[in-house]
């Protein structure tokens, strides 16, 4: 293991990664305690203090497994047949993978390396190449560039290991923070080798940019987390800053209008706040006192439109009939950020795209979860009605979970990942991938056997795939 390193060389290397000139100063600090520049980087990015827990200095090998709808080649092979039980994606057998993201129809993979490999939809340049639509198998869109990533419904946004952010996908509503004007990486098609499969085709899309830094206003963020249409970004000081569309409240400003904003304060929210999670169109934002607050849409979506499937105001956590909701488009949504009651001090927060999960603190323990339930993807042994309280999930109360990432939430499907890499799904099938062979919905947690002579080491849950990275159990 890595050594810990002493709070006083923390907020001195933090602000020298701050200051490109000072990168060599930052290298040496970091050589000295065996961490590099790029897990300082990460780190600060994702608002993770170094000396809360140490990180081995090598990561061992591991490989990918994918499975769910093969639907715009979303699984990175060169079929579109779908997949019911986890299958390893072959391409990254062996390579050190930093992290997995998902978004609406296209998936990503980010190695040690700083190489960052999409695959699926292609509509919005989310493969940040002027191809078809619908692309066949992998693209290499940065070699060596990229520190860490998020993705939304048809964009991503990247930090690069020189501290610049990146963005590109759809413009429709203002998620990339850029006019499209000046690309910055360059794209290559590496896996398979494959002719265009249809028309030249896409959407309002923009390939990667910069966003300019004087449109953060001098806001240094440490961790992202992206919507269908909106950002959130915790900053240094502990802000909340977000940017997009703002339907149905979803930028937490206390606006209800259908308007694209760029950078805002999320308002009412106390100082402090360490973790943002956003759903399709709301989000959980975690204070550092424990509490919880949501904010956003509870309305239905235009893919479906039913509160039965959505589960309309109850993904927000605080009743059916709140007296803050107020009304947009005819369904609640809560403009504003608002304390979810019911729940003890909370670790950790995560959202799926209509239903929510809080993570409470080791002494209390428990998973609590609230929102759309119509598959099951809540947890709680039933599916149907909406969950419109936090309500804790039994099933998971005999798992020691991994703290950050052991819950995880998609479309109409989410996961769970114990301490020691074992994965179980609940929710919608096929997405589930839980090892039977079949498609059917599981209410309750349902463990992953065709996974378990690995260790999960990573988890990314899409809209309609689920990616796994893992290496093998000793």
């Amino acid at each position: 293991m890595a050594a810990l390193v002493p709070d006083s060389c923390l907020a001195r290397i933090v602000s020298w990664l701050r200051d490109p000139a000072d990168v060599e100063n930052a290298a040496l600090v970091c050589r000295r305690w065996r961490y590099t520049v790029e897990t300082y980087r990460e780190l600060c990015w994702r608002g993770v203090s170094p000396g809360v827990r140490a990180l081995p200095t090598e990561r061992s090998n591991t490989t990918l497994f994918v499975w769910g709808s093969g639907l715009y080649y979303m699984l990175g092979m060169p079929t579109t047949e779908d997949r019911l039980v986890p299958v390893e994606l072959s391409f990254f057998r062996n390579r050190k993978i930093r992290q997995v993201a998902s978004g609406g129809f296209c998936s990503a993979v980010l190695l040690d390396t700083g190489s960052l490999y999409v695959f699926g939809d292609n509509s919005f340049h989310q493969h940040a190449v002027e191809a078809p639509e619908v692309v066949p198998g992998i693209t290499l869109v940065s070699r060596g560039k990229v520190a860490s990533m998020n993705f939304g419904f048809a964009y991503l946004i990247v930090r690069l290991f020189s501290g610049s952010l990146v963005s590109w996908g759809t413009t429709e509503f203002g998620t990339l923070l850029h006019d499209g004007q000046q690309p910055t990486l360059d794209s290559t098609r590496v896996h398979p080798s494959s002719q265009p499969s249809s028309s030249f085709a896409l959407r309002k899309g923009s390939l990667p940019c910069d966003i300019p830094k004087q449109l953060l206003q001098g806001h240094v963020l440490t961790q992202i987390s992206c919507g269908d249409t909106m950002v959130m970004a915790v900053a240094d000081d502990g802000i909340v800053v977000a940017w997009g569309s703002n339907a149905a409240g979803r930028l937490g400003i206390g606006l209800t209008e259908q308007t694209t904003f760029g950078v805002v304060r999320v308002q009412r929210l106390p100082a402090g706040i360490k973790q943002v999670a956003c759903g399709g169109a709301h989000t959980l934002a975690l204070a550092s006192s424990g509490a919880v607050y949501s904010w956003g849409s509870g309305g239905c979506s235009s893919i479906t439109p039913s509160l039965a499937v959505t589960g309309g105001p109850a993904r927000l956590g605080h009743g059916e009939h709140c007296t803050h909701f107020a009304s947009s488009e005819a369904y609640p949504c809560l403009p504003f950020p608002l304390q979810i009651e019911g729940v003890p001090p909370v670790a950790e927060v995560a959202c799926g795209q209509w239903h929510s999960f809080v993570v409470a603190d080791g002494a209390h323990g428990g998973v609590f979860a609230f929102g759309g339930n119509s598959f099951g993807q809540c947890g709680l042994d039933t599916a149907g009605a909406p969950v419109y309280l936090p309500t804790r999930v039994t099933a998971l109360d005999g798992l020691s979970l991994r703290h950050p990432g052991g819950i995880h939430g998609g479309r109409l499907h989410s996961a769970a990942v114990t301490a020691d890499g074992h994965l179980y799904t609940f929710g919608r099938g096929p997405a589930l991938g839980t090892g039977v062979g079949v498609s059917t919905s599981q209410p309750t947690p349902t463990l992953v056997s065709a996974l378990q002579p690995f260790v999960v080491e990573q988890l990314a849950l899409g809209k309609f795939v689920s990616l796994a990275v893992v290496s093998h159990r000793k």
